[in-house]
């Protein structure tokens, strides 16, 4: 049996959750048993009741479980098993995206900065107190054992996707697809360490780029104020958040997607958006030198790596780059579809942890 337990809502709609949800599909195509906790979606005092509920629930579990079971958190939940196995024995993992501490150096508000650096501090004693950490990142792994002097045992696995995002039916498109066409995209959440900015300033530094394509943003911007300077270029459009088949019609009818990122973190994680560009064989521009997005980018030949604080120069490769532009890219679908399935990747994760245990 493998409990898989969190502490957000996988009724949410989000990066996190949706990949959760999918992580547990693959456990599941790989014929195993798996029971979830997670707390239902609320806010306020029913918000830590239900967190508190998980807590007890998964507990129980592990005071029944046997050696053979596998034990698998995320997020700050969980202290209450760890504790009773790290007396039997059991085998468990904690997956590692982010050090909230370091993080919560990067927000101004001073009562979300400090109730940031609390739950980032007892996530990192959950962390020390689990026997396998489950990185996403090799940056992520190194700051760690930099940082906890050598106590974070594990392994980095970059993310994957869905087998269903290959190729799958997806119903009518969305209607405003047809009127923007040809258009880049970029989807998910938009944070200050995304450089979304730089890549929409290339996108703008070409007259050419301007002229034959629309830029698509789709996803909740985090502070909207950073891009106000855009409101009043028409080729540039923020479309808010969408439904995850939306999203899919929005990449699938693009001519390429974009990956910019601003290394301001100590780990640039690695990107769910990327896996999905990959799967629907679109073209990708990225930074360059970035690991976690430059070196897949290469990996599978998928597209081109620039530097998007450099206008001038990335606006006129872009240029060169999407003429004679083919639609998909079958070959790297193909690979990809081999190599970076949730289901490749979570096998490596059970693997790893079964060696780590033995």
């Amino acid at each position: 049996m493998i409990y898989y337990t969190v502490s957000f809502s996988l009724d949410a709609v989000g990066g996190h959750q949706a990949a959760t949800v999918e992580k547990i599909e693959a456990l599941r195509r790989l014929d195993h048993d798996v029971q979830v906790f997670s707390p239902k979606k609320s806010s306020g005092p029913l918000s830590a009741l239900f967190l508190l509920w998980v807590e007890i629930c998964v507990f129980l579990c592990a005071v029944k479980s046997n050696k053979k079971d596998i034990f698998i958190f995320r997020g700050w939940v969980g202290f209450l098993a760890l504790m009773v196995l790290r007396v039997k024995g059991g085998m468990v993992a904690r997956e590692v995206h982010s050090d909230l501490v370091e993080e919560s150096e990067h927000i101004s508000d001073g009562v979300r900065r400090l109730l940031l650096t609390v739950i980032g501090y007892y996530t990192v004693l959950l962390d020390l107190l689990c026997g396998y950490l489950i990185f996403n990142h090799p940056c992520m792994q190194s700051h760690f054992k930099k940082k906890y002097k050598g106590r974070a045992e594990g392994d980095w696995y970059y993310n994957g996707v869905s087998p269903s995002k290959f190729n799958s039916p997806l119903g009518p498109h969305p209607e405003e697809i047809f009127s923007l066409q040809p258009y880049l995209v970029f989807v998910g959440n938009v944070s200050k360490w995304h450089g979304l900015d730089k890549a929409i300033d290339c996108f703008l530094g070409s007259s050419t780029l301007r002229e034959k394509y629309s830029l698509v943003v789709i996803g909740p911007l985090s502070d909207p104020s950073g891009f106000e300077r855009y409101h009043g270029c028409p080729e540039v459009l923020f479309l808010g958040r969408r439904s995850n088949r939306e999203v899919q019609h929005w990449i699938r009818e693009s001519e390429a997607c974009l990956l910019p990122v601003n290394p301001v973190r100590v780990s640039p994680g690695s990107p769910l958006k990327l896996y999905e560009y990959l799967a629907h064989g679109k073209p990708v521009f990225t930074q360059e030198n970035v690991i976690g997005y430059s070196d897949v980018v290469t990996k599978f030949g998928a597209g081109v790596c620039v530097d998007f604080f450099e206008v001038d120069a990335t606006a006129s490769r872009l240029e060169s780059y999407l003429l004679g532009l083919p639609v998909e890219n079958k070959s790297v679908v193909d690979t990809v579809k081999n190599e970076i399935t949730w289901d490749v990747v979570m096998e490596k994760w059970l693997a790893g942890i079964v060696r780590y245990y033995q």
